[in-house]
């Protein structure tokens, strides 16, 4: 119990502050971290979500089969497929946008901030394969240990953010 109460305050801890830049914005722009921020949560919520689940175990009835969503076979198919359904929609989009802001960092000749949102297109992909091994995993402890990985990931998600707010959030991009 202890265990998931520390990983769930990592998860929630790790969220960015804005930094004084972000307050300085208009309202039709954002900050890289901002804009970082509104495609991570659902992600975060999802996995939190999960994950108290699993330690709760609570089943959920998932809704009619999505036939773009991967399918959800293993033991988690009873507790978290409208879970791993929905990131299957937030993450290429988290994919998506770290990759748009890649390119606009390069762009304005900042290879600082290019890095940090390359990297955090990588880790996307990571987390979207450990999702995949997660909605596979046969038995309920091959499901913790992948479960594990998926919250580092997160976790990497987070600091990737963070990093990305350090040295580039001087710059506002269009909502």
């Amino acid at each position: 119990m202890f265990k998931a109460v520390l990983v769930s305050a990592l998860l929630v801890g790790l969220v960015p502050g804005f930094s004084l830049a972000a307050e300085d914005v208009s309202p039709g722009t954002e900050t890289a971290a901002q804009a970082l921020d509104r495609s991570l949560k659902p992600v975060r919520d999802q996995i939190t979500n999960m994950q108290v689940k699993i330690q709760r175990g609570v089943a959920s009835a998932a809704p009619p089969e999505d036939p773009d969503a991967p399918p959800v076979v293993g033991w988690v198919a009873a507790c978290c497929t409208r879970n791993l359904r929905a990131l299957h929609k937030a993450i290429p989009e988290l994919e998506a946008h770290a990759a748009r802001l890649a390119r606009t960092f390069r762009e304005v000749g900042r290879e600082d901030g290019e890095s940090f949102a390359t990297e955090l297109a990588l880790d996307t992909r990571v987390l979207a394969r450990f999702l995949e091994q997660f909605a596979a995993a046969p038995t309920e402890s091959e499901a913790r240990k992948v479960l594990g990985h998926v919250i580092n990931a997160t976790i990497n998600l987070n600091i990737d953010q963070r990093s990305l707010a350090r040295c580039c959030d001087d710059l506002a991009f269009p909502k």
